[in-house]
Formats: structure tokens, C-alpha cells, sequence
């Protein structure tokens, strides 16, 4: 049922720690923290959830979740349903979740802001790998008392990248000059019924207005990508990633996506960042960090068997131990039977 359970702790922190495939039966969760009437709670800091029904489940609880990556499935008996689910209660359960990265299907939604939920999104990564199928949804609000999501990234969705409803509160993606939202939202969806951010409750209201100013949408967004009540001007009218432009360029012409190891991003970057590749059909992989010196540093994949397709990693710019490593100048290679690459990256305190 659960990988990792931590009810009415005090001061805890889950760090390091890997959960793979709780699925087995609806419910089945890789962590869950409950805190009850524990005043600290628990902190999950770089933890690793992989295909599991949930991914992380946070209720009642202030602990942060910080530099984490939960990975979706399509292919198990049960698929993937949410990425980090977080029901929340009355203040002081205040969640922030930072540097995070939520990649891969999943049948409802990367993050869920649930019932009284009060949660702030930092920098962090929502993604469904591009091709089919797509998560529904990005990041959903629903009675949630407060949402606020910054410099984050929401891509490849199916539905929606933002939906909420306005029961209780709008999320906030940022208006004000002193604290600006500066998320990316992109999708290569065809068709028009996907939507940028959408207000179940909205019809053709005005108000209130979701606070949505100084967003990447990476086109001129058309009202009919949004509810009536979105408040989504100016955006900042940015092209894509390369990696998703080759991406689409490559689907449109219907050609088989060969093995390639993308660099990093960001780059130079502090403290974590992205790393991606894709796989041309299933192959051993390891993917391993190293110093200016050749020494390894940090594990990513330990030579495990992975399906084809792309992969997104997070590096928290941390050694196998937990510890920071220092700033400098860092290789990442990839390391397949028929593959073997490497490219450089700067951390930058």
C-alpha cells in the first residue's frame, strides 16, 4: 500500500530515498506523510518515486518537499493516477514544494492541490513526454484555499495545463511587478479543446480573476485557450526549448527519434537542473556525473533496463552521499551497449 508512510512525526526528513511501483491495487502510494496535530511534520528532500498509483501524498503537513522526481507510468496494470497529491487542512499546513520534477503519464494530474490544500510551486518541472498519451492535466486546484505556482514549467499536456475551480480560491501564477509568475506552459496538442488555464466554475464569468501575468505561453495566447476570468496579460512571447522544437519537427515528419543525449537545463545553473535523453528502443542504461577530475560524483540510472523513449532527470547537485559538491564544471554521460556520450555543465553558486 505504501512504499514509505510517516504519520504525526516531528522534525522528519526522507532524504535520498527511492520508492519503486506501489501500483498493485488503487491507493498504492510511494510516500505518504500525514502530519495530524504535529506542529513540524516531515521533509522529503530528493527522494525518487517511480510508477507508482501515487506518487506522494502530503496531508496536514508544513514539511517542504524539495528537489524530488516522481515518475508516471501508462504501461502498468494500474497506470499512474497523480504525481504529488496534496490534501491539506487549515493554516499552519502550508506546503511548498521546490525544484521538483513531476514527469511522465499520469491519468489525472502532475500536482493536485486538494480540498482546503494551501501550497506554493517553485521551480519546479510538470511534464508528459511528447506522443501519446498525454496527462489530462498539468496542475489542478480543486477547493483549494490557496496556490501559488512560480518559475515553473507545465508541458505537454492533454486537456488542461491549469485547471481550478473558483469554490474557494483561484491559483495565483503571478501579476504583481514585486512577484512575477515567469511559468512556461507549452503544448504540441492539435485540435481546440485544450486549454492554457480553465475555471470549471467560470461559464462566461469575469470574476474573480485568476492571476496569470508575465507567463511564457509560448504563442500569442488566443482567449480561447483560456476561462473568461483569466487575467494572462502582458505574456512573454518566448519560442520553445530547441529540444521541443526539434521534437516537433521530427513528429510532423513521422521519423523514428534515435538515441541523443540533450544538454542539460538550465546550464549554467544553481542548484539543480534537468537532464534528458531518448531512447530509440529498450536498452541497459547507466547515467552517471562526474568532476573536472573523472571522478564520479553521482549515479543517476544504475545500469537498469529502460523502455524507449524520452527520460527527464533532475540533478540536485548533490553527490551519492547527500552532500552539495562544489561549483565548477561537471560531465554527465550516458552509457547504453550502443550509445556512449557525454556533455558538460556549470554549477554556479
Amino acid at each position: 500500500m505504501y512504499g514509505i508512510l510517516a504519520v504525526d512525526t516531528d522534525s522528519l526528513t526522507i532524504r535520498g530515498c527511492r520508492v519503486d511501483s506501489v501500483n498493485s491495487e488503487p491507493g498504492g502510494t510511494g510516500i505518504k506523510v500525514h502530519s495530524g496535530n504535529s506542529a513540524k511534520g516531515a521533509k522529503l528532500i530528493a527522494d525518487t518515486v517511480r510508477f507508482c498509483y501515487y506518487g506522494i501524498i502530503n496531508s496536514n503537513n508544513p514539511g517542504p518537499i524539495d528537489s524530488c522526481l516522481v515518475l508516471g507510468d501508462s504501461t502498468a496494470t494500474l497506470v499512474s493516477v497523480t504525481g504529488i497529491l496534496h490534501g491539506g487542512g487549515e493554516a499552519p499546513y502550508y506546503l511548498t514544494v521546490a525544484n521538483t520534477t513531476v514527469n511522465g503519464y499520469f491519468s489525472g494530474q502532475h500536482f493536485y492541490n486538494f480540498i482546503l490544500g494551501r501550497a506554493s510551486l517553485s521551480n519546479c518541472y510538470f511534464s508528459t513526454n511528447q506522443g501519446s498519451p498525454r496527462s489530462p492535466v498539468g496542475i489542478r486546484n480543486y477547493r483549494g484555499k490557496l496556490l501559488k505556482v512560480r518559475t515553473s514549467s507545465i508541458y505537454e499536456w492533454g486537456l488542461y495545463g491549469v485547471l481550478t475551480d473558483h469554490f474557494d480560491a483561484v491559483p495565483d501564477l503571478g501579476v504583481y511587478p514585486s512577484d512575477d509568475g515567469y511559468n512556461g506552459l507549452y503544448t504540441s496538442m492539435g485540435g481546440s479543446s485544450w486549454k492554457f488555464v480553465y475555471d470549471s466554475d467560470c461559464g462566461s464569468c469575469s470574476t474573480p480573476i485568476i492571476k496569470a501575468e508575465n507567463n511564457q505561453w509560448y504563442t500569442a495566447p488566443p482567449s480561447s485557450r483560456f476561462s473568461p476570468n483569466v487575467d494572462r496579460n502582458p505574456y512573454l512571447p518566448v519560442e520553445p526549448p530547441p529540444k521541443l522544437i526539434a521534437q516537433q519537427e521530427r513528429e510532423k515528419e513521422n521519423l523514428p527519434k534515435p538515441i541523443m543525449l540533450y544538454q542539460n537545463y538550465p546550464n549554467p545553473f544553481n542548484p539543480t537542473t534537468l537532464i534528458r535523453f531518448n531512447l530509440e528502443k529498450p536498452e541497459r542504461v547507466n547515467l552517471e556525473i562526474f568532476n573536472i577530475l573523472g571522478q564520479k560524483v553521482r549515479t543517476m540510472v544504475p545500469g537498469e533496463e529502460l523502455a524507449a523513449g524520452p527520460y527527464t532527470f533532475l540533478w540536485d547537485g548533490k553527490d551519492d552521499r547527500g552532500s552539495p559538491v562544489s561549483s565548477g564544471a561537471y560531465f554527465y554521460k550516458l552509457r547504453t551497449p550502443t550509445f556512449l556520450k557525454s556533455k558538460k555543465m556549470m554549477l554556479v553558486k
